[in-house]
């Protein structure tokens, strides 16, 4: 957030949504050029201790990054101007596609090392990556130039950076597997074979590929309206911080599930699925309730600039309303990964493309493009959750077990306060705007609390704090 507000204050809106969509073209394209191999990684090395097996695996995947990397840089230097006419608005400088490339690929190499951790399950580790990777790299390079810095050389620094750390991570990971080759003899067979481990990560290519692409997609209609895009870019990302706060529970659960998927310990899967798909929908829904009715102090106090803040509210106030099921999907698409070797998360992300063009090109004669690309996005990511539920409603207990009219009736209790609260403060300065909107959410997510784990618990919840009381190595394990 502080690298977007930075960003905002330093570029101007056209140059700020070329910036926005550079990152989402490098996020969408890095998808493609991992062909599938951090999710690959994440199962295998979940699923096999063998160290030989396992250097296989990484060696692997960082072979197949590396070998569509210097394709797509490749590509980049030979031809910017005809890439850039396809990819960017119009007059786009050639060396904004060039670094586009580079980061990309950083991205893709990133994705391997984070993944490589997680399988040993070193999430502090993952989460420092992820926040380098994400905002430090660029957050520095635009604090150090300040107002004479330019989109592609804050894009250069990022790509830089990022490869180089995840280039000295895989280095140190691989000495490591090395090392324990050497020390270490197994005599287990390997849990799968090279070609199994290709042909799970290859499917998957366009599993976070179709995700990603239905984001760049919304903000591609828009493209010849750039200010609309960075307006737009910038909802997206309120709406992803949710994917930042639930990446370590996702992986989590991912890794552990690929483990006892080994096993074959069906009782512990559906278990550990129920309290994923209940945490989830409950942190899901009170976040909503308590955040909803300040997103507009929000946005003034961290864009600082109110027509900033105006554009992009008209965006977030209407993609807060897919929060919930966002937060459904981000939390079990890894388990729905490791549960199923077909790429389901794949049919996911292609449904919910679908139904963005489909209301794009069937509402052209009655809504406007902002308004098409809203309720398009609302309407995908609430059809890809609804398909994951299903999917995983075999595993699922009865609907009394998650409590759902307790967590209904706390959630709008809650709503309607804040949303009064927040409309008494509105005359009022940010300074006590600001105040007020961090002592009533701290003070409702502790009544949350209180209410759904002490004074009304549900089955899920009891569940919840036995698992949350049990020693470390319990709790991982489920």
């Amino acid at each position: 957030m502080w690298l977007l507000r930075t960003a905002g204050l330093i570029l101007n809106p056209a140059s700020l949504g070329l910036y926005l969509l550079a990152r989402r073209i490098g996020d969408t394209g890095s998808n493609l050029l991992q062909a599938g191999m951090p999710v690959a990684i994440r199962r295998y090395l979940a699923l096999d201790p063998n160290p030989r097996i396992r250097l296989v695996y990484l060696l692997s995947g960082m072979t197949v990054v590396g070998v569509a990397g210097s394709i797509a840089v490749g590509a980049a230097v030979a031809a910017p101007h005809w890439w850039g006419k396809i990819l960017f608005p119009q007059d786009t400088i050639a060396s904004v596609v060039v670094a586009t490339a580079g980061f990309m690929v950083s991205l893709a190499a990133t994705n391997i090392a984070v993944s490589a951790l997680a399988a040993d399950r070193h999430f502090i580790l993952v989460n420092v990556l992820y926040l380098l990777n994400n905002s430090l790299w660029a957050l520095g390079a635009f604090l150090w130039w300040g107002s004479d810095a330019t989109v592609t050389g804050v894009l250069t620094v990022q790509a830089v950076a990022s490869l180089a750390a995840a280039s000295l991570t895989m280095a140190i990971i691989l000495g490591r597997q090395s090392r324990q080759i050497a020390a270490v003899h197994f005599s287990a067979p390997p849990t799968g074979t090279l070609a199994q481990f290709l042909l799970y990560g290859f499917p998957r290519t366009f599993a976070p590929l179709a995700e990603t692409l239905l984001l760049l997609t919304a903000a591609w209609l828009l493209r010849g309206e750039p200010a609309e895009v960075g307006y737009l870019l910038l909802a997206l990302t309120v709406l992803r911080l949710a994917n930042v706060a639930l990446m370590p529970i996702g992986t989590v659960a991912g890794v552990v599930t690929a483990q006892l998927t080994g096993r074959r310990d069906e009782r512990k899967i559906q278990y550990g699925v129920n309290l994923l798909v209940g945490t989830l929908v409950t942190l899901g829904t009170i976040a909503f309730a308590v955040g909803y009715p300040w997103i507009p102090i929000f946005l003034d106090l961290w864009l600082k600039d109110p027509v900033l803040a105006a554009g992009v509210g008209q965006y977030t106030k209407l993609l807060a309303v897919a929060f919930i099921p966002y937060v459904f999907y981000q939390g079990v698409k890894q388990v729905v990964d490791m549960l199923w070797l077909a790429p389901r998360t794949l049919y996911a992300g292609l449904l919910a493309l679908a139904i963005l063009l489909s209301v794009w090109l069937l509402g052209d004669t009655f809504v406007s493009a902002t308004t098409r690309i809203q309720l398009g996005l609302v309407l995908s990511l609430g059809a890809v959750s609804f398909l994951c539920l299903v999917w995983l409603r075999p595993q699922l207990q009865l609907r009394a077990y998650f409590g759902l009219p307790q967590l209904i009736l706390v959630a709008t209790t809650l709503l309607v306060g804040n949303t009064l609260l927040s409309r008494l403060v509105a005359p009022h300065g940010q300074v006590v705007q600001g105040i007020t909107a961090l002592g009533a959410i701290v003070a409702s997510l502790g009544l949350a609390l209180l209410l759904l784990l002490v004074y009304w618990p549900s089955q899920l919840m009891v569940d919840f704090r036995q698992f949350w009381k049990a020693p470390r190595h319990e709790g991982m394990e489920l």
